[in-house]
């Protein structure tokens, strides 16, 4: 016979505090709330309501997964990022909650540009960046790009989710890649863009297999390997963006808390970034590389 839900609920608990006793409690009730079809404030309303025996099988199988070290959002196939909620999946990272301090950045200075906006989302993964950003700049045409089909597959249920894919132009590729190909030409009318945004990989590749177990077992390496210093798709994106972006243009990118200092010198040794910062997210620790290009008469584009 199946428990009811608050049974369900407590058994849960125990059994997840096996992975971390601080979001157990918080864990077991969005699980439940997701088997049941409810926003988690009204599970304890059902809480004498017996579970479906299809229900409690579930349950059981997502709490030895989780024990496995399956990530959350990969059990429940979706993530919340900036208030918009997104299909997940092995095939995307999860998005992170410091990430949303590059969309809260680049909505603060991108909101004030004029016209149309053409902006372009270099590694869009699950499209959590491009689609936040979207909902709340109804203005603005998106070029999203990733190296991995399955994961821009994930990023059109997305932007269909939330009714912004007619703004979406999408295409695989690396960094710029789809910007370049002779027979592309149909994004030659997304250039010169007006905005750059990218979550690149910036993991050394040495401290991969140190990461959690939910990271480093079951989430993408191509999202994560950063090289050897974890810094080297940084540095081509802080070398390759310039010659896609309007004079004045903006390239906004994450970076490891580590690596401010790196990623500000590389990107002031680019003779076409007229302004470079490295903005903390709200820990205080290194997050997002803010670059501007330099001005309309140093443009191939003006």
């Amino acid at each position: 016979m199946a428990p009811s839900v608050a049974e369900a609920l407590a058994w849960l608990r125990e059994r997840l505090k096996e992975v971390d006793a601080d979001t157990a409690e918080t864990e077991a009730l969005w699980i439940v709330a997701h088997a049941l079809g409810l926003k988690p404030a009204r599970v304890w309303l059902e809480r004498r309501t017996p579970l479906a025996e299809e229900t409690w099988r579930w349950l059981q199988e997502v709490a030895k997964r989780r024990q496995a070290r399956e990530p959350l959002a990969y059990l429940l196939g979706e993530a919340e990022f900036f208030g918009v909620r997104l299909e997940v999946s092995p095939a995307v990272m999860v998005p992170r909650p410091e990430t949303e301090r590059l969309v809260e950045v680049a909505l603060e200075r991108l909101v004030e540009e004029k016209g149309r906006l053409r902006i372009a989302d270099i590694g869009t993964g699950s499209g959590a960046i491009a689609i936040a950003l979207a909902v709340h700049l109804p203005h603005a045409t998106f070029y999203a790009t990733d190296i991995s089909p399955e994961a821009l597959a994930v990023a059109q249920r997305n932007a269909q989710r939330h009714g912004v894919a007619e703004r979406f132009q999408w295409a695989i590729g690396s960094l710029f890649e789809p910007f370049r190909r002779p027979s592309g030409r149909e994004w030659e009318e997304g250039l010169p863009l007006d905005a750059i945004v990218s979550n690149p990989p910036y993991i050394p590749t040495a401290l991969l297999e140190a990461l959690q177990p939910e990271i480093s077992r079951y989430e993408p390496r191509q999202a994560l390997d950063g090289g050897a210093d974890g810094l080297e798709v940084v540095r081509a994106l802080l070398e390759q963006a310039p010659f896609f972006l309007k004079g004045r243009g903006w390239l906004f990118c994450e970076i490891g808390h580590d690596q401010g200092e790196r990623a500000l010198a590389w990107a002031r040794s680019q003779p076409l970034w007229e302004e470079v910062e490295v903005l903390p997210d709200w820990g205080g620790r290194s997050r997002v590389v803010v670059a501007r290009r330099a001005g309309e008469g140093a443009s191939p584009w003006a």
